[in-house]
């Protein structure tokens, strides 16, 4: 069942857009955000805390791009209680050894040029 979200008054909470299937439309995706992005930053987690990384944001791409586990992902954020305007975040981390996390954010208004550029599917999740 799907319900009217504007009937019920609800705010779109987070929302999942779903990255390409092949590694060159994840590649093109990534480099067109980190392309309209207002902040970008790379790091890595070989502990239990991240920290900051002297790599490339060629380098990781390339490595993300080869490693089989790379968690790809695209997230809506609207951070609660804060005045911090609503974003995408684009991003990935690599699975094999040392985690690396490539991290964009991109105004609502450029990643939904994006999103409909690459006819990438959204999942909504609502607060009601």
């Amino acid at each position: 069942m799907c319900l009217n979200h504007k009937k019920y008054n609800t705010v779109i909470q987070n929302r999942k857009v779903e990255f390409p299937k092949t590694k060159s439309g994840k590649e093109k995706v990534l480099r067109d955000a980190l392309n309209f992005s207002f902040r970008f930053w790379i790091d890595k987690l070989q502990s239990i805390r991240r920290e900051d990384c002297d790599k490339s944001f060629e380098e990781i791409l390339k490595q993300a791009l080869k490693d089989k586990g790379t968690h790809w992902t695209i997230y809506y954020r609207r951070p609660p209680g804060t005045i911090q305007e609503p974003y995408y975040e684009f991003g990935c981390c690599t699975m094999d050894g040392i985690k690396y996390f490539i991290w964009i954010q991109v105004r609502p208004d450029l990643a939904e040029k994006l999103i409909k550029k690459y006819k990438l599917v959204i999942f909504d999740y609502y607060v009601y």
